[in-house]
């Protein structure tokens, strides 16, 4: 199929129907996202799922255009999570002590979330028109969106893979979590492992439809990654942790704890690797920025007053919940720009975002700015992190509009909606998780927050912050982030797991990367012996497993909190 990009077609777009359908569909993916990153420390754009999930929410009768607004305010709703940092910097803050009040981060998630709607909107002609850069996940949403609405029988059957495998997921997570409770959580492996009992490092396979669905949307090489991540961290370091010199207790979050300084080391040289490999993005990040400010004069008066409202309400918000001095925000929200810029033409060029690596070496710059505050550094990357966020996932939105040749303003609008709708719709969901489940449960491990947190007091407090023995682990985890970055890139990288994922690997519980790696492996095996079954029909029957698992942890901690189950 051959998509161009010429003149949009006269056919409707934002219509009331469209954003509501793509509000829906968009909380569906924010508590996905939300559940699914604080459990895994993954998240999913949701331009492919979203646009699948629309039009089977509107029996087949949105138009193209209108299928393009719907995903496009959906993924908006779906990447506030991660925008207003809930699955890293705030419960990273939280875990360090500062208290973040509700409105606050719904707050900061919006004002976020906006700033990082207007980068894209300023880059758009940059990226997408003069350099067409490709954005291959965008590609791949406007050839779904063309084959759903080419004629029934395609577009309705991903419909039923998504309500089939949320349906079926649903199920088993009831009789998993709420009452009765027939179906175990995990099935453990028995026996010892030189004296340590299995279950006290998490041997076992989940029964969680969420991992199995992970597995089947992340791959074989991501999840072999996790799977390699969790037999260093848990099998071959865990017994030593119990029964060598540290006589760590056999407990898994005292394990947990001492394993994120090595994983976060890994994953720091990884993004070094990364931030050097893309020096020359800089360069091109620097040429999208000025082309941008040489058009300013022609920009509308109403994205200047929002983009200045965005910004006084997170300096604001920024004093008001961290205790971030304005100046310190207001440098913040200027590298915002230029690490959004560089996330979004790695977006465009590689399909990857690197927020983390955006994140990171803005907590290292703030280290040497506020030494001794980690909160400091972990609040002033978030705002980096968050701003890009939004930034990438509406190019990748833009990008689906550009290829169906659709009016860019419904897209916008869509997308600023979008971002109100999540603001209101994580916070009580983030809220909800927390009560039933804690900041500290391997029900809800938050790698992510971990590795935020491990990172905000190295870069604040300096090796005095490292647990005993932590520090030639992490010089050889860092050692070897570099080592397994570099190696990504030579012929042999499809050999090579992604250094994030053996790090995120040794964050998460053992049982969650062995049934993602299940996962992955059942739908590499199905590919394999039903040829006809093509990759996005995996991929959305992923999705439903994740979103039918999803809708019953929050709803199974909604009951909870209230005393109910």
């Amino acid at each position: 199929m051959r998509l161009s990009a010429s003149e949009p077609a006269r056919e409707p777009d934002l219509t009331a129907r469209a954003l509501a359908c793509g509000l829906l569909v968009g909380v569906l993916l924010c508590i996905a996202n939300l559940y699914m990153g604080l459990k895994t420390g993954f998240w999913d754009g949701g331009q492919i799922t979203a646009s699948v999930l629309a039009f089977a929410l509107a029996s087949g009768r949105l138009t193209r255009l209108e299928n393009n607004v719907a995903q496009t305010a959906a993924c908006a709703v779906g990447g506030v999570p991660a925008a207003a940092g809930l699955l890293g910097a705030i419960p990273a803050l939280q875990l360090l002590g500062v208290r973040v009040p509700a409105w606050g981060v719904a707050v900061w998630g919006l004002a976020l979330g906006i700033i990082g709607v207007l980068i894209a909107l300023a880059l758009r002609r940059r990226l997408l028109e003069e350099e067409d850069l490709p954005f291959p996940t965008g590609v791949a949403a406007a050839e779904v969106i063309e084959v759903l609405h080419a004629g029934g029988e395609a577009g309705r059957g991903r419909g039923r893979w998504v309500l089939a495998g949320g349906a079926a997921a649903a199920v088993v997570a009831w009789f998993r979590s709420g009452k009765p409770a027939i179906v175990p959580e995990s099935l453990a492996v028995p026996g010892r492992l030189a004296g340590v009992p299995l279950a006290s490092l998490g041997i076992a396979l989940s029964t969680s439809p969420l991992l199995w669905g992970v597995g089947i949307v992340v791959g074989p090489r991501i999840a072999a990654g996790l799977l390699t991540g969790s037999v260093l961290g848990w099998i071959a370091l865990g017994p030593w942790l119990v029964r060598g010199p540290l006589h760590l207790a056999a407990d898994r979050a005292a394990i947990a704890s001492w394993l994120s300084w090595p994983a976060t080391a890994l994953m720091a040289g990884a993004a070094l690797v990364a931030l050097l490999r893309q020096a020359a993005l800089i360069s091109g990040a620097l040429r999208d920025l000025r082309s941008a400010a040489a058009g300013r004069s022609r920009a509308r008066l109403g994205g200047a007053l929002l983009a200045a409202a965005a910004a006084i309400a997170t300096v604001v918000a920024g004093k008001a919940l961290f205790d971030l001095r304005p100046l310190h925000t207001a440098l913040a929200l200027v590298l915002s720009v230029v690490g959004a810029s560089l996330c979004a033409r790695s977006a465009g060029l590689t399909d990857l975002s690197p927020l983390g690596t955006v994140g990171q070496v803005t907590q290292a710059v703030y280290g040497g700015l506020a030494p001794g505050q980690p909160a400091v550094n972990v609040a002033a990357g978030s705002v980096v992190a968050g701003a890009a966020t939004q930034t990438s996932v509406l190019l990748w939105s833009l990008r689906v509009g550009r290829l169906l040749r659709a009016p860019v303003g419904g897209q916008v609008a869509a997308a600023l909606a979008g971002c109100v709708v999540g603001a209101l719709v994580c916070m009580p969901a983030y809220g909800i998780l927390l009560r039933a489940y804690g900041l500290t449960s391997p029900d809800l491990p938050m790698p992510t927050a971990l590795q935020w947190k491990a990172m905000g007091e190295l870069v604040a407090q300096g090796l005095t912050a490292l647990p005993p023995g932590a520090l030639q682990a992490v010089i050889v985890s860092g050692i070897a982030g570099v080592a397994l970055a570099v190696a990504e890139e030579t012929r042999a990288g499809r050999f090579v797991p992604p250094a994030v994922a053996v790090g995120i690997g040794a964050l998460v519980p053992f049982d969650y990367s062995l049934t993602i790696a299940c996962g992955a492996a059942l739908a590499a095996v199905g590919r394999r012996r039903w040829p006809q079954l093509r990759s996005e029909l995996a991929g959305v029957a992923g999705a439903g497993l994740i979103a039918g698992d999803s809708l019953i942890g929050v709803a199974v901690a909604l009951l909870r909190s209230f005393g109910l189950l």
